[in-house]
């Protein structure tokens, strides 16, 4: 009996090792403002999300190791012990000077004054940012996103007459580019040949910058 138990206590400390459960979380610049589009990724998959208004979550076990990036902070890894829900304050990667774009066809210019942030060692230091702010919400739409099989459509806001865009893994790596004629205000991309993760579409229709997009496939 005793040796029936210890089995069966071994067996379920196995299972609440692997299981998985699903982990919340929020990512912060370093003034705590909420920050879209920050890539969480489990180290060593290509399983992942996006923060979107500062918060995640996705399905992890114990012990997997999160990835948290995005452009102009350093990159933070994050051990999962618990499933409590997780906080990441990010700190920018260069201090001469931070740069934050958002493309649209309406946009508002202004420039903020030196601000200070401390570090994790406790030093302090100043820098100045200089901000591009999106003011116009008509955008282009993805869908389905996430997709299955890997096919998406690309609503634009208007028509356009020719349109670009490069496909980007969560790495950085350039897997596709196209130039295509429009002839409506859809557009369909095929990602079906690429594995399962995440992808970025860079887009640019008639001369014009548009937002970039995330593609989630599987």
């Amino acid at each position: 009996m005793k040796i029936t138990t210890f089995i069966l206590l071994c067996i379920i400390s196995i299972c609440n090792v692997f299981a998985q459960r699903t982990i919340k979380g929020e990512v912060l610049d370093p003034f705590e403002n909420p920050l879209t589009d920050a890539s969480i990724i489990i180290k060593g998959t290509q399983k992942g999300t996006t923060s979107q208004d500062g918060n995640f979550q996705l399905e992890v076990k114990k012990e997997d190791t999160l990835s948290i990036s995005r452009l102009g902070y350093r990159t933070q890894e994050i051990v999962v012990k618990d499933f409590k829900p997780l906080q990441v304050l990010f700190e920018v990667e260069s201090l001469d000077e931070v740069l934050v774009i958002g493309y649209s066809r309406k946009v508002k210019y202004y420039k903020t004054q030196c601000h200070t942030i401390k570090t994790s060692c406790g030093a302090q230091f100043c820098y100045s940012a200089n901000f591009i702010k999106n003011i116009n919400n008509a955008e282009p739409k993805l869908y389905p996103n996430p997709s299955p099989s890997g096919q998406y459509t690309i609503k634009f806001p208007k028509p356009y007459k020719t349109v670009s865009y490069n496909i980007i893994t969560i790495t950085g790596q350039l897997i596709q580019t196209q130039n295509v004629n429009l002839n409506s205000s859809d557009l369909t991309v095929d990602l079906s040949s690429f594995s399962a993760g995440i992808y970025l579409i860079q887009l640019e229709a008639d001369g014009e910058r548009l937002p970039t997009l995330r593609a989630l496939k599987g």
